[in-house]
């Protein structure tokens, strides 16, 4: 195993897994205090959390168009929650420490 991949699956794959509890705390919490958004944003499910409103095809692209989103743009709930906007940051920079590992790494493999 080369040293990339072990510094891939060491500290890439805690990061990623660590972005989905935040991106699942965030669903749940518009689930839970702002019910007509949730449903605006086309009832997402998180990665791991489901709520029992949840479909199977349509929840999936929800969840998938606003992990993306979310990235870019904070919601309005967001704004007023010092917790929630803590959580929102926390999911951009384990994305972008991803991000920057995987693209480092495919580099590093590609000019080997």
């Amino acid at each position: 195993m080369t040293l990339e991949i072990i510094v891939i699956l060491a500290v890439g794959l805690p990061l990623l897994f660590y972005s989905f509890l935040m991106f699942d705390r965030l669903v749940k919490a518009e689930y839970a205090t702002n019910r007509i958004a949730w449903e605006a944003d086309g009832k997402p499910r998180g990665f791991f959390w489901n709520a029992p409103e949840c479909t199977f095809f349509r929840s999936d692209w929800a969840r998938n168009c606003l992990s993306f989103l979310w990235l870019f743009s904070t919601p309005s709930w967001v704004i007023d929650s010092a917790e929630y906007q803590s959580w929102l940051k926390r999911l951009r920079i384990c994305v972008l420490a991803w991000s920057v590992l995987i693209v480092t790494a495919f580099l590093t493999l590609t000019s080997q």
